[in-house]
């Protein structure tokens, strides 16, 4: 029988298939990345070059606690790279409310959407999924997980590694190179650079034949690159281009067990305030 739950897969079937047929629409990359941390880069330079030694050919991935590849709507990349970021460090358990972080500060700023993490309590998706545009205030108060430990590393790559193998995923507030707008699996640093901005979940790195490369888990749908992740190349921003980087370090969940989630590879399982 046809009923209202057939017809909001439909609606839904049909967004994420215009979505994934459509070139993603760029935010301006000084409202991304933010005014003042922009001159600051600016100010400071990116000092990467080819003589930077990167250690021995490795590939470290977070991937594993990724949720799934998702398919964000126009100017929320900073909410979707943020979520991103928590449903890592919480080890891929919980799927979490975008709409419900946006709906905190609704601009188009990297700060303030980690601000907004670190200052309100973000509902699980089942309260407040994407295809619902309105809040049902019937789940008011059931918001559970907030950013309890962020740093912010500037452009500062090593501190980017050291994260990421210390289990923190990274949120970075970027210039689009021209082959991540095109979807290429793996962008290098020939690639042109764009004036719009992003943001998004890095998840992990690689480090092949002496040259590095941030893995990142996109919110353009899965189609994007491999199966909706991409791997940039370190170099691509030298002297052309400009991209800040927070590592997200702890989590607090006020739910039933009041887990505070740390930089262990998954959580620490002590009891912490509500």
């Amino acid at each position: 029988m046809f009923n209202r739950t057939c017809l909001v897969a439909i609606i839904i079937s049909t967004i994420n298939t215009k979505a994934m047929n459509q070139k993603p629409v760029l935010t301006n990359f000084y409202q991304i990345v933010g005014f003042d941390k922009f001159f600051k880069l600016k100010e400071r330079g990116f000092s990467i070059t080819d003589d930077i030694a990167w250690g021995d050919d490795r590939i470290v991935s977070l991937k594993h606690r990724d949720t799934s590849i998702k398919n964000q709507w126009n100017g929320t990349c900073t909410t979707f790279a943020t979520i991103a970021a928590i449903e890592n460090k919480l080890g891929a358990i919980f799927e979490l409310s975008e709409r419900s972080l946006w709906d905190f500060y609704g601009v188009y700023s990297t700060e303030q959407a980690i601000n907004a993490a670190k200052n309100h309590y973000i509902l699980e998706e089942i309260y407040w999924p994407q295809y619902q545009v309105r809040f049902d205030t019937r789940y008011s108060g059931k918001g559970r997980f907030i950013i309890s430990e962020v740093h912010d590393l500037d452009n500062d790559y090593l501190q980017v590694l050291r994260a990421i193998d210390n289990g923190n995923p990274c949120i970075v507030a970027l210039q689009v190179p021209e082959d991540l707008y095109n979807g290429e699996p793996q962008v290098e640093r020939t690639s042109r650079m764009l004036s719009g901005g992003h943001a998004i979940c890095v998840s992990g790195y690689k480090v092949e034949n002496g040259k590095g490369y941030f893995l990142v888990k996109n919110s353009w749908g899965v189609r994007n690159g491999d199966g909706g992740y991409q791997y940039i190349d370190f170099n691509v921003f030298d002297n052309k281009g400009y991209a800040t980087f927070w590592e997200v370090s702890k989590i607090i969940d006020r739910g039933d067990q009041q887990m505070e989630y740390d930089n262990s590879d998954r959580y620490l399982t002590s009891v912490v305030e509500a």
